[in-house]
């Protein structure tokens, strides 16, 4: 595991695209069920906020503006436009899942998207019910303290409960890096 990407040696390989339908919130248009999209990560669905398909892609731009319904979790997210997608890999839909991933950052906060934290401090998965309306799980840009970014407040707010009775910044004082 990494905190941050600094941390991560990239590496380009050959994975097996999954193919998933997400179908349309209010029923099928045009005899369409759905848009799929083909990932490597199928297991970072749980964090997507939108799908995202190139805006002069004609299979697509009718599209544009309507919601699906996100498998397993059954939360309607939008279709929006964005020139980030190469329409010529897999379905020319993408997945978009600001907390997961750099690009995708930058795309949430093209499109004002939210960020969704999907894993507890104990990496276990947050209850969906419960959690998604708890504001320290999801943030909205332009929200956050400008001191920190949203990615750093998970940890930030893990150091400071361990540093009880301090306020944040003195707490932050006290941290020295090893």
């Amino acid at each position: 595991t990494a905190v941050t990407d600094i941390e991560v040696e990239s590496e380009e390989e050959d994975r097996f695209l999954w193919h998933i339908l997400y179908p349309f919130a209010g029923g099928p248009i045009n005899g369409l069920a759905g848009l799929t999209v083909a990932t490597t990560r199928p297991e970072t669905m749980l964090g997507d906020v939108a799908l995202m398909v190139h805006p002069e892609d004609d299979r697509y731009m009718h599209l544009i503006g309507k919601a699906v319904t996100l498998p397993l979790v059954g939360r309607e997210i939008p279709v929006i436009a964005d020139a980030y997608v190469d329409k010529a890999f897999g379905t020319g839909v993408v997945k978009v899942t600001p907390a997961h991933d750099v690009n995708d950052y930058a795309v949430g906060h093209r499109h004002p998207l939210r960020c969704l934290r999907v894993l507890d401090l104990d990496a276990k998965v947050v209850s969906f019910e419960k959690e998604q309306t708890l504001h320290d799980l999801i943030w909205n840009y332009g929200e956050q303290d400008e001191e920190y970014r949203p990615t750093d407040k998970i940890l930030y707010k893990s150091l400071f409960t361990n540093l009880e009775g301090l306020t944040q910044r003195e707490a932050f004082s006290r941290i020295v890096p090893e």
